[in-house]
């Protein structure tokens, strides 16, 4: 395997990861909302909820943005070699 096909094995998985972190701390944000409105969690814990929100942004964006990569390196690589030289 050479090392564009490493990077983007890598790229996809660091994808996979960071996506299904946004998920569970977007389902971690809903289940704690939840908990407090049905008297399950002490209102103090409303406080974590939109910090729980926020970082899921951020998984979501850093997953945004290794698809784009693995995008970008796919049409890359899918280049004939005479205009790669351009």
């Amino acid at each position: 395997m050479n090392h564009v096909e490493s990077l983007k094995k890598s790229l996809v998985r660091e994808q996979l990861i960071t996506g299904l972190f946004a998920a569970l701390c977007y389902f971690t944000c809903a289940g704690l909302g939840i908990a407090v409105d049905l008297k399950f969690l002490n209102p103090i814990v409303k406080q974590f909820i939109p910090l729980c929100g926020a970082v899921g942004l951020l998984g979501t964006s850093h997953s945004f943005l290794s698809f784009r990569l693995v995008t970008a390196l796919q049409a890359l690589t899918a280049l004939p070699a005479s205009q790669k030289a351009e």
